[in-house]
């Protein structure tokens, strides 16, 4: 337990850094009435370990920051499409090395200020992340492959 509110209080941390120091480049625009892409950073930061919660947290337009602790599969790898549609003001991070999204695709359509990081994302039926009509999206530190 005491790890997992470390890691907590360090994310926060790094996320009050952030947001001070802000971030270098396009990322860190002024357009369509938003400074800067921040992601869910005034939302509560969430630990997810399956399908379930993920699908839960990851829509709408609720802030959040969804920390994915454990490697997720989908039906991608049954060869069906497996599409998630991630709504705005989310923050999704892989913990530790990256987490891995088997079969699973992220959509992103219409959507705004969305961080995508230390994710991997393999075997998708469809594009591994797709965007179409959003503004303020950052992907960083990302891995897409098949």
């Amino acid at each position: 337990m005491k790890r997992i509110i470390l890691f907590n209080l360090n994310l926060v941390l790094g996320l009050i850094a952030f947001a001070a120091n802000g971030p270098v480049g396009f990322v860190n625009c002024y357009d369509f009435g938003q400074f800067g892409v921040t992601g869910g950073a005034n939302g509560i930061v969430v630990h997810v370990s399956t399908r379930a919660d993920f699908d839960r947290y990851v829509g709408g337009s609720t802030p959040y920051v969804i920390v994915v602790d454990k490697d997720l599969t989908g039906g991608g790898l049954n060869d069906l499409q497996d599409v998630v549609s991630v709504g705005s003001n989310k923050t999704i991070i892989g913990a530790g090395s990256g987490k891995k999204l088997n079969g699973i695709c992220l959509n992103l359509n219409g959507q705004k200020n969305i961080i995508i990081r230390n994710i991997i994302l393999t075997k998708g039926r469809t594009d591994g992340i797709s965007f179409r009509n959003c503004h303020h999206v950052w992907i960083d530190h990302c891995d897409l492959s098949n």
